[in-house]
């Protein structure tokens, strides 16, 4: 639209009060510059200035008007020019100089619509001149700002009509043809991983685990998986190479139950507290469990009656191992038993879980030492391992040294007893070696068989007993084919098969 000026005599007002008059020789759309050849500057109450050429700026520009056009308003522009110079009383040679000006800028036009190429747009350009001049409307005052822009619409662009014309199979048939490369040398092709054999496909949640279910020990934790080193070995004493775990089962039903890790433990408790039942609710469940098999292998009902009333010496650790025995402990109270409590960590230094056991434990008349050597003083008809556990781990830092001697003691004196033990989740056991170990008769374990359950050698007789974690959160803790195996049993009994 700019283009269109091109050649015009225009009279400018600037919002300065400077007035100019001159032919426009350029316009720059991005800037909106304008540049006037044969420039007249009238400054108020002075003469007229003559410039070869001058820039203006669109924003300043306050008022335009075109004074002549190049082909047909000679004698207009003669007049304007004429009074414009009467008005500013300027001499005949003036005058003349200034007509003679115009009359050239009217020539250039047509000098530069011959010898230059034409654009494309140029011919819709002129035909719209040849209509506003043909309908006797003039240019707005205003500018180009207010004037039609049908004339310079263009047809529009048809895609779907010019994509149909690439013929994409053809183009890419002609660079394959083209191609000499050998099909093995491509990188692409050196890239590429060998296509395995099509298998069945299992959708897995999240949490679930894609590699097999095999565990050789109860090691250290990963992010995912408990690592199956040779740690279990050094427990057992026996080092005649690697163990694969063999799978478990229902001693009556024959039910497969399967082994779970330390970790995913953790995530089932985790998934359990957040829709119930809550921990301490764990924890009371899985005391119940452990106080009746206890009754049980003591002699039930027959030895708790007699006058000879069994004791029972609890081992606790400052974890949650300690806090299932410590419910236990309390539910043994309550059954008749006598039960002596030995804590690895006076109360000052317990977690939440334990105090708040060891706490109901004080209140039904339970009796808790902090030293080993005060056990002597008892028999003991059973002794329940629940130092550690399957929570290992937990004594890897350095300021729990003080637990961790005081826990070696304990499964040292436990060692030198003939009472039978019965291990809580899984047999206690420290050391870089596993040299202070716990070699049960029975092991209860809560709510799943662990990982470290290889054989009768290292947990002794198995039990499972449920503590109330729901299918559904063994299901989000990645634990693939759980199966409830209780009946009408809160304690199962188990058995190895090879």
């Amino acid at each position: 639209m700019a283009e269109a000026f091109l050649g015009l005599v225009i009279s400018l007002q600037l919002h300065s009060g400077l007035k100019l008059t001159g032919t426009v020789a350029h316009i720059e759309p991005t800037t909106q510059q304008m540049t006037l050849k044969e420039a007249q500057l009238l400054f108020p109450g002075q003469p007229p200035h003559f410039t070869s050429v001058y820039g203006v700026s669109g924003k300043d520009i306050a008022d335009l008007q075109v004074v002549s056009k190049p082909a047909n308003d000679q004698q207009s522009k003669t007049a304007t020019t004429n009074g414009s110079s009467k008005k500013q009383q300027t001499s005949t040679t003036t005058t003349a100089t200034h007509e003679r000006v115009s009359n050239e800028n009217n020539q250039r036009p047509r000098q530069k619509k011959n010898n230059t190429p034409k654009r494309s747009s140029s011919s819709r350009k002129a035909r719209q001149q040849q209509q506003q001049q043909h309908n006797g409307k003039g240019v707005s005052s205003n500018g180009w700002a207010d004037e039609d822009v049908d004339g310079f619409k263009e047809k529009e662009f048809d895609f779907q009509a010019n994509l149909s014309m690439f013929d994409k199979e053809k183009v890419f048939a002609e660079i394959r043809e083209l191609d000499e490369t050998a099909p093995e040398t491509l990188l692409v092709t050196l890239n590429r991983l060998p296509r395995k054999p099509d298998v069945a496909r299992t959708k897995l949640l999240p949490t679930e685990n894609v590699l097999d279910n095999e565990r050789e020990s109860i090691g250290e934790e990963s992010d995912t998986e408990s690592s199956t080193t040779d740690e279990r070995k050094l427990v057992n004493g026996n080092n005649h190479g690697k163990h694969l775990t063999p799978s478990i089962r229902t001693l009556d039903t024959h039910i497969s139950c399967i082994p779970v890790s330390p970790l995913q433990m953790a995530h089932a408790e985790h998934e359990c507290i957040k829709t119930g039942p809550s921990e301490v609710q764990l924890i009371e469940n899985g005391g119940r469990g452990v106080c009746a098999l206890t009754l049980q292998l003591i002699g039930g009902s027959r030895r708790i009656q007699s006058d000879d009333i069994p004791v029972i010496i609890m081992l606790t650790g400052n974890n949650k191992i300690g806090a299932y025995g410590m419910a236990a402990a309390r539910h043994l109270i309550n059954h008749g038993c006598h039960v002596v409590v030995c804590a690895s960590e006076k109360r000052q230094g317990l977690g939440d879980a334990i105090a708040q056991q060891e706490a109901m434990f004080e209140h039904v008349g339970g009796k808790i030492v902090y030293d080993i050597q005060e056990l002597s003083q008892w028999s003991a008809d059973l002794i329940v391992d629940a130092m550690v556990g399957s929570q290992h781990n937990v004594l890897e830092n350095d300021d729990d040294q003080q637990e961790y001697e005081s826990l070696c003691k304990m499964i040292q004196w436990t060692s030198e007893q003939s009472s039978p033990v019965l291990s809580i989740d899984f047999p206690s056991a420290l050391g870089e070696a596993r040299e202070y170990c716990i070699h049960p008769r029975w092991t209860v374990c809560l709510g799943a068989p662990k990982t470290g359950c290889l054989s009768s050698q290292v947990t002794g007789t198995l039990y499972i007993a449920d503590i109330g974690i729901p299918k559904t959160c063994w299901k989000r803790a990645g634990v693939k084919g759980w199966s409830a195996p209780w009946g009408a049993d809160f304690v199962v009994a188990l058995e190895y098969v090879c």
